[in-house]
């Protein structure tokens, strides 16, 4: 297989294709299966690759600027039954359930959260917005006895941040292990939480996010 490449100044490349690539399987999201495909020609100065999704029977592809690496498993769930995904150049690409492109959003627009795919708990709010519910960890990656919530947006430099003390009696570290929203107006949130302490107890709260009044507190 070969491609014509546009490199500038009237220098058009005819690229052959580098071996026989295979596609990689990087994770099952609900329906979906993800698999990427990174492939090589020389003479190429650009990189070409491809994450393909798998609905059943149905296959489609999406190419983005950097290479996708076997590691790379920026991929969670997102709003309506999407997923979001993040490639090595640092843009975000939403797509539906069936594989559909719906959203891009450059990596220079984009402040994402820090817990946004590592130990944070993810709830979207619409395809551009999301809270994140986490812990404070300290620089040695300990646990900290103290709850963060984050209200951010991909399209914008919208970022909102509350640090709520510890519902436990102990100071011991805990770690969130579910939130769910229950209620969404507009004027506030109310979340659900499951926390878990290192000692294994287990608190259910929920939290009122008012973000007019600057406020988030546990109600329950």
């Amino acid at each position: 297989m070969q491609i014509t490449e546009d490199q500038g100044f009237g220098n058009i490349v005819t690229c052959d294709l580098i071996g026989t690539p295979q596609p990689f399987f990087l994770c099952r999201v609900k329906n979906l299966e993800l698999y990427y495909l990174n492939l090589s020609y020389n003479n190429s100065k650009n990189d070409y690759s491809y994450l393909l999704l798998l609905n059943g029977e149905k296959l489609s592809a999406q190419k983005y600027k950097g290479r996708i690496y076997r590691d790379k498993k920026d991929i969670i769930e997102w709003y309506n039954n999407s997923i979001l995904y993040r490639d090595e150049s640092g843009d975000y690409y939403i797509l539906s359930d069936n594989g559909n492109l719906i959203s891009v959003f450059e990596s220079s627009l984009v402040r994402p959260s820090y817990y946004l795919f590592t130990n944070g708990k993810v709830i979207p709010l619409s395809y551009n917005s999301y809270i994140t519910v986490a812990n404070e960890v300290d620089r040695r990656g300990k646990y900290q006895n103290e709850l963060i919530i984050e209200i951010l947006s991909l399209d914008k430099d919208d970022y909102i941040s509350f640090n709520i003390q510890s519902p436990f009696n102990t100071t011991e570290d805990f770690i969130v292990n579910t939130a769910s929203l229950l209620e969404s107006t507009d004027s506030y949130y109310l979340l659900e939480c499951q926390l878990i302490s290192y000692s294994g107890e287990k608190k259910t709260v929920k939290i009122k996010i008012v973000p007019k009044e600057n406020s988030a507190k546990i109600v329950d």
